[in-house]
């Protein structure tokens, strides 16, 4: 007998491969006799959905890359819409990647395909121009903020807040009296780690000068070869200890971060760990943003607590001398140190517990079958 229902996931690159895998598995154990195929990575065919590509074939980053392989993604687009548009798929799951997956939903829409938009485009940070389109191509929006439900509903949107992915799996607190170990954690991308790491090394140096005994410990990025980080001097003072491993764990020993803003900001203020966030890129792309950029903080941490929670260096106002300053008193026990630690655990709640794949999972079964 064919398949129940036939559910088509899109994951555009290695974070919403792992978000949308713990969909499927519940999926799958909901209505085991459905069909799921996807794009998508390792974590997706894991759960169980098979694979019509990889992620790799559709992501890009950067404009010169995105000329290149311009005749490849749209090919791939094409192969996509073809499937939707077919009769072959009777839910579409986006997962993120707004510029190939909006696509997608529109033709999804117009065969009268039910459009489950799981992470939504973060256009409260960069302007409400895809709102319409997203109220106009998506049944539901399944988001993993929680300030995003409200905002959505406003604009008309039906928005539910399924609780954030990173809180899938169990997340252990980090110390509550600091041991004298600071976490580096600057990005996953080449660009990123370029421009923060030696940032971050000098600052640690100034902290050694000030907390005896400190230790650095440095979160490497699985999408980056190790050799990558031997460009950098790891073994000056104090020396850099290289881990990979599950963030998770490598945040339960330290006793505060520096971090690259981005959803590792979330991850750190899931463990409760006191932080100082960082962020720099090149001129034009700093003053195209800050023409852009509709929110009053960069930080996800801050924008989820709904206040200035942790401190943010941003562009010329990272400096070693100021993440030493900012980071500094909160390897120690103090006023700065509680007051963090005691907004991030309330943070850590307002994310949600885990279930955010079976919660995605209800919805699509939801759109499908009725409530």
């Amino acid at each position: 007998m064919p398949p129940e229902r036939r559910i088509l996931v899109v994951a555009g690159e290695a974070s919403g491969d792992q978000a949308a895998a713990a969909s499927v598995r519940s999926l799958r154990a909901l209505r085991p006799d459905w069909a799921i195929q996807a794009v998508g990575g390792r974590a997706l065919a894991a759960a169980g959905a098979d694979l019509l590509m990889s992620y790799e074939e559709v992501a890009v980053m950067g404009f010169t890359e995105v000329l290149a392989r311009l005749p490849a993604i749209q090919a791939r687009l094409r192969r996509l819409r073809r499937l939707l548009a077919g009769g072959g798929v009777d839910l579409f799951l986006p997962v993120d990647f707004p510029g190939f997956n909006l696509r997608l939903a529109e033709t999804a829409r117009r065969a009268g395909v039910p459009v489950l938009y799981f992470i939504a485009p973060q256009v409260w940070a960069w302007g409400e121009g895809r709102v319409a389109t997203l109220r106009r191509v998506a049944d539901r929006l399944a988001v993993i903020l929680p300030f995003e439900r409200e905002w959505f509903g406003e604009r008309g949107v039906d928005a539910r807040f399924v609780g954030h992915p990173i809180m899938e799996h169990e997340r252990p607190l980090a110390p509550e009296a600091p041991p004298p170990r600071l976490a580096l954690l600057p990005g996953s991308r080449a660009q990123e780690v370029a421009r923060h790491l030696p940032l971050m090394l000098a600052a640690a140096a100034r902290v050694a000068a000030v907390v005896p005994g400190l230790e650095c410990e440095l979160l490497e990025s699985p999408a980056l070869p190790p050799a990558f980080y031997d460009r950098f001097p790891t073994g000056a003072t104090p020396p850099t200890a290289r881990h990979r491993e599950e963030s998770a764990a490598f945040l339960a020993r330290q006793g505060a971060a520096l971090v690259a803003s981005g959803t590792a900001t979330l991850e750190v203020a899931a463990a409760g760990l006191p932080m100082a966030v960082v962020y720099r890129t090149g001129r034009l792309n700093f003053a195209l943003a800050r023409r852009l950029v509709r929110v009053p903080n960069i930080a996800l941490a801050n924008l989820v607590a709904g206040e200035p929670l942790v401190p943010e260096l941003i562009q010329g106002e990272a400096s070693p001398a100021a993440l030493a300053d900012a980071v500094a008193p909160l390897l120690r026990p103090g006023p700065e140190r509680e007051r963090q630690r005691r907004g991030l655990l309330a943070l850590r709640e307002a994310l949600g517990g885990p279930g955010c794949g079976e919660r995605v999972a209800r919805l699509a079964i939801e759109l499908l079958e009725g409530p």
